[in-house]
């Protein structure tokens, strides 16, 4: 019967679930080296082992060896968790310093004080945030509605107002970051918002084409300003208050009393919508810009047009009024900023430099310079007075959408697509960086990157101890159910990755950190597959079945095939042209996406991930060579550079301990070949080859199964190590597989590695295969027929102890070949002529004496000699009942010498020695029968 194979080397008795090495020592027993994990649990109790099913899985609690494994599970999931929960806290506060979304509007509080607003980013949120200037801090994030904000005017020195997608007009306090009131009432979203100098009145203008007024402390509407037959886009008041004007889609700019709510005048005279309105400090005049490509000045008090500014062909974006009331510049879509006098309505200066519309326009207080913010991305600095181009700020990595200027004109900022909000000195044109927000940012993101890092690592110490758990509980049917569990938990984790990838990409702090390293979602779905493929393969490696492991991910393939080949046959009918089209183009795609997804599966279940650096590993190998990873990966696939070589150097250095590395690299079937390829070269170059397949016949530990066990099949099934290298150098078919399954893999794997194989026969070879014939001949009650072996054994004569193997087995083939009791007198003849019995001429060779043949196998050999010579000596036994008592004593003798001699015998010869004690006592039997017989 073989023995367990027990892992060598240092292993802890007991794996500690508070010693995280531990945890690293399982992941690497599972994904590399899972015989060393088989090893562990049965040391830690071999009864539970051989057990299955809930009697097992209720006797692994009383084990500290299984009880520890479930312990450690259970940590590992908890930190799991800890470090999800950890990272996402570090990625919302990252977050949390900058917008999610597009910054729609920004506004200067104060000199030291600014509030930003967001559209809304890809979850329907949206947000205003106050910042600190001074300290480049973020002070609070007041979160807004789920539709994005589009405008925001100040209300008081504590308070804005803000309207967008939501349709309502939100008031909130800005030291406590409360929402004090929703005004709503539109039917479609607000553009623009305008606050009167009292304070008291908040009027918003909207795509629904009204406007409404509303009573700021009531919180109630007092007017709905009805009469655009398009969206309001704009909206400015009068220097008192009491008078809003508007621009619309429809061409139009109306003039409207805020106290009755009434119309008051329409100017007409665009050709496209308004997109912007002003007025003249004094409040006389009104500006507007329109996509039609004017700008026109009208008298506020009349309604008249004064003036028709030719202005950008494309369309005005916006416009501003310099504080003297003087000039009006406008920025269009085709890049430009124009300066231009309101009084006589001429072009002063064309400032050309942007490669993109304008969005924005921002005069400082002293009206020396006015900002433009642009599509390319920049915004640019112009002096009023040279018409000159000042500063180019650069920094942004979108559209520039909004600009404005702190009260003391010292400070620019602006916000942008890339959700940044940024700030910059007027006078130098440099960016004023936010220090306090960069520190907050550096460090969360760099925990988040520590905390990702350690999150994946936990991920797969928690894999490992799930398939190892489940396979100790369950066996193979567990390690396969973890496999699939985890497949679904990877699916949803995979779904994540996803949106947190996209995530990372659309937030500015880990784009810059991470935007070089981003993944493509292309790169996840590689990623998710081959995790699946692993981890099916590592389900079946568990349990020993590597080769069936390799296979896994084609098994995948060729299941979807037949599904879709038995949905093609059986569910698109002919009949139905129109759904026929439809099923077979959505097939065609299942085919597709099924088909190369399950290829990149495959990849993992052949672990190629792993190869590049084995590869790299088994080039440079430490000094000794135990490096290379033939030696550490029991799962290796394709063939390694240098495998064979380092295996050959074992050999040569230890050749017991070569042994035994050959023999636990035989365990992985793809590598199998490889191994023996090494032997035999060493057999066939070696001094004492014969020596070298009697010490792989003798070794107790190659007596050991080739794989371990796991189920009942494999404890009858699986061979000894010692018979697959005997049976592999003999050119032998060796069945390594305790199920069909297993050996099918494993004969397809033979055939895929048959050129790595060395074919050529020998006398060594010959002799192997004979060897291994005596191994597996054990027990058989068959003679043994030696004629077709004659030429094997004569070809042994020419090596180192070769006629000391033909004189052992010389004799016990004289032994064996007895047929009746009285030829047991050919024993003593047999041990006195040697091999010249069965080979003339060669009685007078010397025997070599190299210790082939054990001194227990030649004492043995004496005890059946001297049966024989008592049962059928030349001294012939006249009284029956003395035979019956020599018989008897005879019988005795060989028990004694099959209880002795046999229990010690590890060799070949075995097998033979006990047919001839079993033929010897058939005879014994039947002459005591007989002699009995006699007597009656």
């Amino acid at each position: 019967m073989p023995i367990f194979p027990l892992d060598r080397g240092e292993r802890p008795e007991s794996l500690n679930p508070l010693n995280p090495y531990h945890y690293g020592l399982l992941a690497y027993w599972v994904f590399f080296r899972p015989s060393v994990l088989r090893s562990y649990l049965y040391k830690a109790a071999p009864d539970l082992y051989r057990q299955s099913g809930w009697s097992k899985f209720r006797g692994s609690f009383k084990v500290r060896g299984y009880r520890n494994l479930y312990l450690m599970a259970i940590a590992s999931v908890v930190k799991c968790l800890f470090l999800l929960a950890f990272t996402f806290f570090l990625y919302t506060i990252a977050v949390n310093q900058g917008h999610t979304g597009s910054i729609n509007s920004v506004l200067a509080l104060s000199n030291t004080e600014a509030i930003s607003a967001s559209g809304r980013d890809f979850t329907g949120d949206s947000s205003l945030k106050v910042w600190d200037l001074e300290r480049g801090a973020l002070v609070r994030t007041l979160p807004a509605n789920t539709s994005g904000i589009n405008t925001i005017a100040l209300l008081s020195k504590d308070r804005v107002i803000s309207g967008g997608g939501d349709r309502a007009v939100n008031i909130w306090d800005i030291k406590s970051g409360d929402r004090l009131n929703s005004l709503q009432n539109h039917r479609r979203w607000i553009e623009d918002l305008a606050v009167t100098p009292d304070q008291k009145l908040a009027i918003s203008a909207s795509a629904d084409n009204t406007l409404i007024v509303w009573n700021i402390e009531s919180g109630k509407k007092l007017h709905i300003l009805e009469g655009h037959t398009g969206p309001v886009n704009s909206l400015t008041l009068t220097p008192d208050g009491t008078q809003a004007i508007s621009g619309s889609g429809d061409g139009t700019v109306k003039i409207w009393n805020l106290e009755q709510g009434s119309l008051v005048q329409t100017l007409s005279g665009h050709t496209a919508g308004v997109k912007a309105v002003s007025l003249t400090p004094n409040g006389e005049q009104v500006i507007s810009a329109s996509l039609d490509g004017f700008v026109k000045v009208w008298a506020r008090s009349s309604g008249t047009e004064v003036q028709n500014l030719t202005a950008h062909p494309g369309g005005v974006n916006t416009i501003a009024v310099t504080p003297d009331g003087e000039q009006v510049i406008s920025g269009g879509a085709d890049g430009t900023v124009k300066v231009w006098t309101l009084n006589d309505g001429a072009l002063r200066y064309d400032l050309t430099g942007h490669q993109g519309w304008i969005n924005g326009l921002a005069i400082t207080p002293d009206g020396q310079q006015v900002i433009s913010a642009s599509s390319d991305h920049t915004l640019k600095v112009w002096n009023l007075q040279e018409g000159s181009l000042m500063h180019t700020l650069v920094g942004h990595q979108e559209w520039v959408r909004s600009v404005a200027v702190t009260p003391d004109g010292q400070r620019v900022i602006s916000g942008a697509g890339d959700r940044r909000l940024k700030v910059w000195n007027l006078t130098s044109g440099e960016e004023i960086p936010l220090k306090s927000v960069e520190r907050t940012l550096f460090w969360t993101t760099l925990g988040f990157a520590v905390g990702a890092f350690f999150l994946w690592i936990w991920i797969i110490f928690a894999t490992a101890l799930i398939l190892t758990c489940s396979f100790m509980a369950l066996g193979l049917a567990g390690s396969v159910i973890a496999a699939l569990v985890l497949a679904l938990a990877g699916s949803f984790l995979f779904t994540n990755l996803v949106i947190l990838n996209d995530l990372l990409k659309i937030n500015p702090p880990y784009q810059q950190m991470f935007g070089a390293i981003a993944i493509d979602p292309w790169v996840l779905t590689v990623g998710f597959a081959i995790f699946l493929g692993i981890i099916w393969s590592v389900a079946f490696a568990l349990a020993g079945r590597s080769g069936v492991a390799a296979f896994a991910g084609i098994g995948l393939i060729l299941m979807i095939a037949v599904a879709l080949a038995a949905f093609d046959a059986n569910i698109i009918k002919d009949k139905d042209i129109a759904s026929r089209v439809r099923f077979v183009a959505g097939i065609s795609r299942g085919v597709e996406i099924g088909f190369y997804f399950n290829l990149l599966v495959t990849i993992g279940s052949l672990r190629l991930l792993f190869y590049p650096i084995e590869w790299i590993a088994a080039l440079k190998p430490n000094r000794r060579g135990e490096g290379h990873p033939v030696f550490w990966d029991e799962l290796l696939v394709l063939p390694l550079p240098n495998s064979r070589k380092y295996l050959l150097q074992q050999l040569q250095r230890d050749e017991k301990a070569g042994l035994h590395r050959i023999a636990e690299v035989c365990r992985n079937p793809f590598q199998r070949s490889v191994a023996l390829s090494a032997l035999s070269r060493y057999l066939h170059s070696t001094e004492y080859p014969l020596h070298l397949l009697y010490a792989i016949a003798r070794d107790p530990d190659l007596m050991a199964y080739l794989w371990s066990p796991v189920s009942a099949e494999d404890w009858l099934g699986i061979p000894e190590r010692r018979q697959v290298l005997l049976g592999e150098l003999g050119l032998q078919p060796v069945k390594c597989g305790s199920d069909w399954l297993n050996q099918f893999a494993e004969d397809a794997i033979r055939v895929l590695t048959w050129f790595q194989r060395s074919h050529r026969q020998t006398p060594l070879t010959r002799f192997a295969a004979l060897l291994y014939h005596f191994l597996n001949w054990e027990g058989d009650l068959s003679p043994l027929d030696w004629t077709d072996y004659k030429p094997t054994l004569g070809s042994l004569r020419d090596y180192p102890g070769g006629l000391e193997i033909i004189d052992s087995l010389t004799i016990l083939a004289r032994f064996a070949a007895v047929q009746d009791l009285s030829d047991l007198k050919m024993a003593l003849e047999t041990m006195s002529e040697s091999t010249t019995a069965f080979y003339p001429g060669e009685g007078e060779a010397q025997m070599e004496g190299l210790g082939l043949i054990r001194p227990e196998v030649l004492s043995a050999i004496g005890h059946l000699a001297e049966i024989g010579t008592l049962v059928g000596g030349n001294s012939p036994v006249t009284d029956s009942e003395h035979r019956l008592a020599t018989l008897a004593q005879a019988t005795v003798a060989l028990d004694t010498l099959e209880a002795e001699a046999l229990a010690s015998f590890v060799t070949p010869e075995r097998g033979i020695f006990e047919q001839i004690i079993r033929q010897w006592r058939q005879l014994l039997l039947r002459e005591t029968a007989a002699t009995a017989k006699s007597l009656v």
